[in-house]
C-alpha cells in the first residue's frame, strides 16, 4: 500500500512539471524573449534563495517583469541538499534559465564551501515547493 502512494506520488509530481514546462514554455515563445543556447530554455528571474532551510530552496519568476507576457509562473523549487553547502552569488533579479532534462536544472552562479572563486553551472532541483500563476497588470 505505501508503495503505490509513493508511486502515485512520483506519478502526481512528473505530470505536474509536464503540466508547468508547457505553461512556461508557451509563456516564454510567445514573450519574445530569444531562447539561447536550446530553444527549451526558459528566461526566468531569481527572486529569493532561502539556503537556511534543511533543503535549499530557489524562488524564481517566469519570465523575468522585464519581458512582456500576459502571465507569468512563480515557482519556488528545493533540492536535496548539497554535499557542500552552496552560497547563491545571482542577487535578485538577475536573469537565469531554467531547463527541464531528469530535473529541473537552473543555470546559477554560486559559491561551494571551500571554494575560493564562483562559479556558474546547472544546478538541479528535484521539488517544486510551491507553484503561482501571475496575470498581467495593465
Amino acid at each position: 500500500m505505501e508503495g503505490e502512494v509513493c508511486r502515485s506520488e512520483t506519478r502526481l509530481m512528473k505530470i505536474t512539471m509536464t503540466m508547468l514546462w508547457v505553461v512556461l514554455l508557451a509563456v516564454t515563445l510567445n514573450s519574445g524573449v530569444d531562447p539561447k543556447p536550446k530553444k527549451t530554455d526558459i528566461e526566468c528571474a531569481v527572486l529569493e534563495w532561502g539556503a537556511d532551510a534543511s533543503k535549499p530552496t530557489l524562488g524564481i519568476l517566469c519570465p523575468p517583469k522585464d519581458v512582456y507576457a500576459p502571465l507569468r509562473v512563480y515557482m519556488k523549487v528545493s533540492q536535496d541538499p548539497p554535499a557542500k553547502k552552496i552560497t547563491l552569488v545571482n542577487r535578485p533579479r538577475t536573469w537565469i534559465r531554467l531547463r527541464k532534462e531528469s530535473s529541473c536544472l537552473i543555470w546559477l552562479t554560486f559559491l561551494e564551501e571551500g571554494q575560493e572563486h564562483p562559479r556558474t553551472d546547472w544546478l538541479a532541483f528535484d521539488e517544486i515547493v510551491g507553484m503561482g500563476l501571475i496575470p498581467s497588470v495593465r
